[in-house]
């Protein structure tokens, strides 16, 4: 059955297919129609994309990470590594070029931060379409995981050969249910076709699941998830501080003075009250919030937002440019 790729499996369709199955579903296979296609891949040569979509918290990662788990063990008799699950485009790009057996394979969270739609033009994102470009050398396994296909550099969406809409955590069964397509694309199409697999009856495959992952790599997972968490929070701090301190060197010196001015810049830089003030010369920290008081009273005042709008405007269009240019 031919159907386009626009239109995420509906869930509640899915829902009722679940709903009509017999109460036991781990009588039917697990996902095993994946493991074949992968197979089938790395027998001719190729490598093998796979895409997980879904929403926070309907088990993508645990899906991808038991996929893994059972592909390493029936390819390499093996478990899978912990450290192959990538939480940047860089870990990834250094594991694959190390990859030495066809075959191997790793778990990419968050391709939508990494790789995400609107960023096609950037670098990052250039040199992630180059990675997967010549990962068929390698022959490498990659599983890639976002709430949603549309936010995923298209590139990649056109590279994949499989995709799987998760739906939701069974957690009295220990499992996630979800929805399975093998992806065809066209030289003559922007969009690439999705098709149901069949069983080994010849039947279409309306729904499909994959258990929870063995304790020992969730609590691995787990534990990389919460370091990982923190270095994403802390890049976010840092590049909102960036930005702040560019828009202030740009507009601040209309609005504030020049003791406020540099109050309020130590305090994006993360500086403590008594730091900022031994760094001014004052004598106590009490001087440094009143400084800092001021300038935020200032900082909200309509003529300066007004401002601000114009300044990310100005920046908004510069960036829009410099794609143009770029394409």
């Amino acid at each position: 059955m031919e159907q386009e790729l626009e239109g995420v499996a509906d869930d509640e369709i899915l829902e009722e297919l679940y709903e009509d199955l017999d109460d036991d579903i781990l009588k039917y296979q697990e996902s095993d129609f994946l493991l074949k296609h992968t197979k089938q891949r790395i027998r001719k040569k190729l490598g093998m994309n796979l895409i997980v979509t879904g929403e926070s918290g309907r088990g993508k990662s645990f899906f991808g990470l038991r996929f893994l788990e059972r592909w390493n063990k029936e390819r390499f008799k093996e478990e899978f590594p912990s450290n192959h699950v990538c939480n940047t485009i860089e870990e990834a790009v250094i594991l694959v070029r190390g990859f030495k057996r066809a075959g191997e394979g790793i778990l990419i969270e968050e391709l939508s931060v990494h790789a995400g739609s609107r960023a096609s033009m950037t670098t990052q994102n250039r040199l992630f379409n180059m990675f997967l470009d010549i990962c068929r050398m390698k022959q490498a396994v990659i599983v890639g995981n976002c709430p949603h296909i549309s936010f995923v550099d298209k590139h990649y969406s056109m590279m994949a050969q499989a995709w799987v809409n998760v739906s939701r955590v069974d957690f009295k069964r220990k499992i996630v249910v979800a929805r399975a397509y093998w992806i065809q694309t066209s030289p003559f199409r922007s969009e690439p076709y999705k098709h149901r697999y069949l069983n080994d009856e010849g039947d279409e495959v309306d729904i499909c699941y994959m258990r929870k992952p063995s304790d020992k790599l969730c609590k691995e997972y787990e534990k990389l998830k919460g370091k990982s968490n923190d270095s994403i929070f802390e890049t976010v701090v840092l590049r909102l501080q960036k930005d702040n301190q560019e828009k202030l060197k740009q507009i601040g010196h209309k609005f504030l003075s020049p003791r406020e001015k540099e109050a309020y810049e130590l305090k994006l830089e993360g500086n403590t009250s008594k730091e900022a003030a031994k760094i001014m010369g004052l004598k106590d920290a009490r001087t440094y919030t009143a400084y800092i008081l001021s300038a935020k009273k200032k900082i909200k005042s309509p003529e300066y937002r007004r401002e601000l709008k114009a300044l990310n405007e100005k920046w908004g269009k510069s960036k829009q440019d410099t794609r143009q240019d770029a394409n």
